[in-house]
């Protein structure tokens, strides 16, 4: 422990963090990081292991769109009385 931090110590630094693995679907994992980041407005993190960073993308992969899977930010007052 250095300087009264404990670096093993995760509680309270984030709450979402996946480890990327050579079968796991890397556009939906990134697709959830992104999506907790910004719903949820804290840190993401996607571990990528050594292995995995070399692997070329799939074919006719792609990633999916926040269309369908988020909520506007936004709250429209227009309606209210």
């Amino acid at each position: 422990m250095e300087n009264g931090i404990d670096p093993t110590d995760k509680s309270g630094a984030w709450e979402f963090e996946i480890t990327v693995l050579n079968n796991s679907n890397h556009a939906e994992l990134m697709t959830l990081a992104i999506k907790h980041a910004l719903l949820e407005r804290d840190v993401a993190h996607l571990i990528f292991t050594d292995e995995i960073q070399t692997l070329p993308a799939g074919e006719g992969v792609k990633a999916s769109s926040p269309e369908g899977r988020m909520t506007p930010l936004q709250v429209d007052l227009k309606g209210e009385k």
